[in-house]
């Protein structure tokens, strides 16, 4: 029988099945081995998502420790120092807004200059 891989508890099923939305209590079942952190988060906003449940997850089980999500919580409060901070070396350091259409309009302009030609064939 085809293995199912999940991080959580409480949903089994084999080859193509439905399934249903992970629910607070199946949260909590995921277990990170050692110390490791998921590499394979397809996008930044799920990348967020992850880091808000760490800090839930240490919220509900104690600030000191070395798994997964204390690493996670480490690394964010990391950058919120650095947003935190900037004002000191804003000389050295310059912070950029995401919004894709202005950065796929300048990559098309600078990047790769026949891109819109290329896009509409």
């Amino acid at each position: 029988m085809a293995r199912v891989f999940r991080l959580h508890e409480g949903q089994d099923g084999t080859g193509w099945f439905i399934s249903s939305q992970i629910s607070k209590n199946q949260l909590r079942t995921i277990k990170t081995e050692g110390k490791d952190v998921a590499t394979s988060i397809p996008s930044p906003f799920a990348r967020i998502d992850l880091v808000k449940s760490a800090f839930r997850w240490v919220a509900d089980n104690g600030i000191n420790g070395t798994t997964a999500q204390h690493k996670l919580v480490s690394d964010a409060l990391d950058v919120a120092q650095l947003f935190f901070i900037y004002p000191k070396h804003k000389d050295k350091v310059k912070i950029v807004s995401w919004n894709p259409a202005d950065r796929l309009n300048i990559w098309q302009m600078t990047v790769i200059p026949d891109i819109p030609h290329l896009l509409r064939h």
